[in-house]
């Protein structure tokens, strides 16, 4: 059995570099397909360059400790493998950070990963590790002295089964001293849990939130605002000074730009809301900031020829309360905008683009200008924050919808792009 705990790394820089280069490679196709339409190409290929810096950083690193591994005594080298661990999974996750930064795959990789896998590597060494050439019993450790190994089938049959014990061991020899280390093992379960488990409040913090201090609740939540809703449902039920509310506040909103599956920080964002302890800004841009989206049409166009226009919707998110939008049409210039007007609501559901793509085209129409020169193409529609989907869109007679009954937030968007006409 080899004792590759108490040897130095296997991988050569050169391979580990190879490997490491994959990798990164693969991070930075990733990160560019993703990133696509909702990040700009100067940030994409600043990414791209401080990926490629840190990769060469992680590979000079990994130089430094194989050198190292050369030069100290054996029982120190879990150290070390715990370092590589620890190296190459910080790698890729930062990596993998820094290429998603901004989309919905930001939080794919946690840093949690990282102190369970050093940890989980210590604990191994601890454990299995050996040391010299001796054979031993796979079962008590015996010494195996009775001359050649059974696995070398030679005419001189030793003992098949340990004097000892009586296990057989043919063909199952442990070779090397076993110095395993229960404090070492020790070590690396703890910081094992300690990643898996303390790093990771969504296991543990919904069941003891109701126990935790206010200030503790506050941090942890704000450390990790994906936790469950039963450990936001408590903390609204907590008294925050105002300066704690709007910072929670702001951390929400930053939190729903890159995360719209989980809803449970909306939902105390809008209890805090209610209650009138959320500033009117902070409340506007919440509820603003829940649907994005931008007018598609073309620069140019002919006199008489169809133009064709788009909505591109990048963010369509719900809350605690619904998302409906009542989208009113497309026109031209000062013209009542009805090209495309829509007779039901239209619920996030069947407008968010979802995680796989960073934008989705929705409502085409077509409208037609015969007049020469630069004009303007707009779309209008109102947004609105309902407690739920059974107050459905009635457009009035002049033109606009009735707010709707359980409405919390109502506001009219109108987007514009120009497009010369010749």
């Amino acid at each position: 059995m080899s004792t590759p705990f108490l040897q130095p790394p296997r991988l050569s820089v050169r391979a580990f570099a190879l490997l490491t280069g994959g990798i990164t490679t693969t991070g930075i196709i990733v990160g560019v397909i993703v990133g696509i339409g909702s990040v700009p190409w100067t940030i994409l290929a600043l990414r791209v360059l401080l990926t490629a810096v840190l990769m060469g950083l992680v590979v000079w690193v990994y130089a430094r400790l194989l050198a190292l591994s050369r030069r100290i005594r054996p029982e120190r080298l879990p150290w070390v493998h715990a370092g590589v661990s620890v190296l190459g999974m910080s790698a890729f996750s930062i990596a993998m950070w820094i290429m998603l930064a901004g989309t919905q795959f930001a939080d794919v990789f946690p840093m949690w990963i990282i102190v369970a896998m050093g940890g989980m590597t210590l604990a191994g060494a601890g454990w299995a590790r050996r040391v010299g050439e001796s054979l031993h019993c796979p079962a008590c450790e015996y010494e195996y002295n009775h001359g050649p190994s059974p696995d070398a089938r030679e005419a001189s049959m030793p003992p098949l089964r340990c004097p000892e014990c009586g296990t057989a061991w043919f063909g199952r020899l442990q070779r090397g001293r076993r110095v395993s280390s229960p404090r070492l093992v020790a070590l690396g379960v703890a910081l094992a849990l300690f990643g898996a488990v303390v790093m990771n409040p969504v296991f543990y913090l919904p069941t003891l939130a109701p126990h935790l201090p206010t200030p503790i609740l506050y941090t942890v939540l704000y450390a990790s605002p994906r936790s469950g809703y039963l450990a936001w449902d408590e903390l609204a039920l907590r008294t925050l000074s105002p300066r704690s509310t709007e910072a929670m506040g702001n951390r929400v909103i930053s939190f729903r730009r890159r995360v719209s599956h989980d809803r449970s920080p909306g939902k105390w964002f809008e209890a805090a809301a209610k209650a009138g302890a959320m500033p009117a800004a902070m409340i506007e841009q919440f509820y603003t900031e829940g649907f994005v989206a931008s007018l598609r049409a073309p620069k140019r166009a002919k006199t008489g020829e169809a133009i064709d226009v788009s909505l591109e919707v990048r963010r369509a998110l719900n809350a605690d309360n619904v998302l409906g939008v009542f989208f009113a049409g497309y026109a031209v210039d000062d013209q009542p905008a009805t090209a495309g007007r829509q007779a039901k609501t239209l619920w996030a559901h069947e407008l968010d683009p979802g995680v796989l793509r960073p934008a989705r085209r929705v409502l085409p129409a077509s409208l037609r200008i015969d007049t020469p020169g630069w004009h303007r193409l707009r779309a209008v529609y109102w947004l609105s924050y309902q407690r739920s989907f059974t107050d459905e869109l009635a457009w009035q007679p002049d033109g606009t919808p009735a707010t709707p009954a359980g409405a919390v937030w109502f506001r009219r968007v109108e987007l514009e792009a120009p497009v010369l006409v010749e």
